[in-house]
């Protein structure tokens, strides 16, 4: 017979795979003024490197470390604190209701989720695949290499899949809004949404049974 507490964990709600989209280039400039509304970041480039590139990394790791440190102080019942600390005084003055501060918020955490579905799509995902065909190869002179639309098929399904397994399936319980933000859920629906990047890909490349500094490397 089960236990109380297998049948509490059976009945936890489950999600589809993150729908937010990964497939084309975030508007950097858009996400850029729109944390610049409510809080000050660093948007400095590196002097060397692929420039947009460089500009992704640099807008993926800015707003995942406010996006954590907001949502830590959320769970420890301290945002009056993260208010006058990191927040704009223009934004904090407007004295939202906590609706509206959430619903801020919950965009916010939108555009780093497509910031991170990007990545994951275009320079973790091919790299994968690719050396998941070179195996079979290797482990089988009888593989059939597929043609290059079967290819490009295969490279669109693994993207999504990828994106999929990193969020995860299981509901944080407690998102910052109920219903869309936009077309779309909100990520916040997901538990751990806010946790450190590094922290979810090493889980990520745990799932896959691959080396977790080669897909941070990636990232």
């Amino acid at each position: 017979m089960s236990s109380p507490l297998q049948l509490r964990r059976r009945r936890l709600p489950h999600l589809r795979y993150c729908e937010l989209p990964w497939k084309e280039c975030p508007d950097l400039g858009t996400i850029e003024n729109a944390f610049d509304q409510v809080t000050t970041l660093d948007w400095t480039l590196p002097e060397r490197g692929n420039p947009v590139w460089s500009r992704l990394n640099v807008c993926m790791r800015q707003t995942d470390e406010f996006i954590n440190a907001f949502e830590e102080s959320r769970q420890n019942n301290d945002l009056e604190q993260f208010q006058k600390t990191r927040m704009r005084r223009e934004f904090t003055s407007q004295n939202l209701s906590l609706e509206e501060f959430n619903t801020v918020m919950a965009t916010l955490a939108q555009m780093r989720a497509i910031v991170i579905n990007y990545l994951l799509a275009r320079r973790v995902s091919p790299v994968l695949h690719q050396e998941a065909i070179d195996n079979q190869i290797a482990a089988s002179p009888t593989y059939i290499q597929f043609d290059k639309g079967e290819l490009a098929r295969q490279r669109v399904t693994r993207a999504w899949t990828l994106v999929g397994h990193f969020w995860g399936t299981a509901s944080s319980g407690e998102p910052l809004v109920a219903g869309l933000i936009g077309s779309h859920s909100s990520v916040t629906e997901f538990a751990g949404w806010a946790d450190p990047v590094n922290d979810k890909l090493a889980a990520l490349a745990k799932r896959l049974r691959t080396d977790a500094k080669k897909v941070r490397d990636l990232f």
